[in-house]
């Protein structure tokens, strides 16, 4: 159905339902992409990895994982984000939002995770 929003970082249509959340929560999860992408950019751009703009790129992503993971941990985080750079796929998706934005979301996220 061509009429359900289509997810930003994996580019499929998929209706709210599919991943067990309500309208409100579906809602929320894409203002966080879009916020997250956004702020990325900026602290990326700012260049400081252990700043405040860093640590809340970091924060976001971290409530935005909570919508898919039940048992968040940093280390887990850590690893999703080193991932993240380590697959073409998932780098083009962040460096989109400006060129080396997912190496400074790993770098970001490293300084959050040690904490």
């Amino acid at each position: 159905m061509t009429g359900w929003p289509r997810c930003a970082c994996t580019g499929r249509r998929s209706p709210p339902s599919a991943r067990g959340l309500t309208p409100e929560q579906h809602r929320r999860l894409e203002e966080l992409t879009t916020q997250i992408n956004a702020e990325l950019a900026r602290a990326a751009a700012a260049g400081d990895p252990e700043s405040e703009q860093a640590r809340r790129v970091a924060e976001l992503h971290r409530e935005w994982l909570t919508f898919f993971w039940t048992d968040y941990s940093k280390e887990k985080h850590l690893g999703l984000a080193r991932m993240y750079h380590a697959d073409p796929r998932f780098k083009a998706y962040y460096d989109a939002a400006g060129e080396g934005c997912c190496e400074f979301l790993v770098r970001a996220i490293e300084a959050y995770c040690k904490e």
